[in-house]
């Protein structure tokens, strides 16, 4: 039996199940880049509720996306519907920004991040560039969408420029999304 909350998703199952155990064992606040409606989101905070308590920061300009005709609106009060409907506003801290100005504000040693924000090469290496410095040595960073498409190849190529850098280490692959642990500044 499905153990999330079905809701319009573009995230993978095993990678929402995997997304829940990142986060039960994250060593610090949570930070979402991308939300969409709610359903990584809200996985995040179920396992931050069930390990450590961890914010979960769920970044997003909740304006659409413009990469794609069909996700070209607003999704924020579906989202908030979502979040206070399975019980996880109590975990989960919106914000409505660019994720790079959000960046630039925050304070928190970040254990576990999810990007899933602009899929563009210049978006995606924008919002990881920004939040690194941020990210704790041993932290978790998890990158969705980054098998090769035709519609877009930012998430792919930054996979592949992380898979040569020696501050990361790459730890497995879940279905589109790759993580990497950060292992030093």
């Amino acid at each position: 039996m499905n153990k999330h909350v079905i809701i319009d998703s573009l995230v993978a199952i095993d990678e929402l199940d995997t997304l829940q155990e990142l986060a039960r064992t994250a060593d610090g606040c949570i930070v979402e880049i991308g939300s969409y409606k709610g359903s990584s989101t809200i996985t995040l905070a179920k396992g931050s509720l069930e390990g450590k308590n961890s914010v979960v920061y769920s970044i997003d300009n909740f304006k659409g996306n413009t990469e794609f005709e069909e996700y070209r609106k607003d999704f924020y009060s579906t989202f908030l519907y979502n979040v206070i409907y399975t019980g996880s506003s109590g975990a989960v801290f919106p914000i409505v920004m660019d994720s790079v100005e959000a960046s630039k504000l925050f304070q928190c040693n970040v254990g576990l991040i999810f990007i899933d924000g602009n899929h563009s090469y210049k978006g995606v290496k924008g919002d990881y560039n920004a939040w690194f410095p941020k990210i704790s040595v041993n932290g978790i960073i998890a990158i969705h969408d980054t098998l090769p498409r035709d519609d877009f190849d930012g998430p792919f190529r930054l996979k592949d420029e992380l898979l040569k850098d020696n501050k990361v280490k790459f730890i497995e692959q879940v279905n589109s999304m790759a993580i990497f642990k950060k292992v030093k500044e």
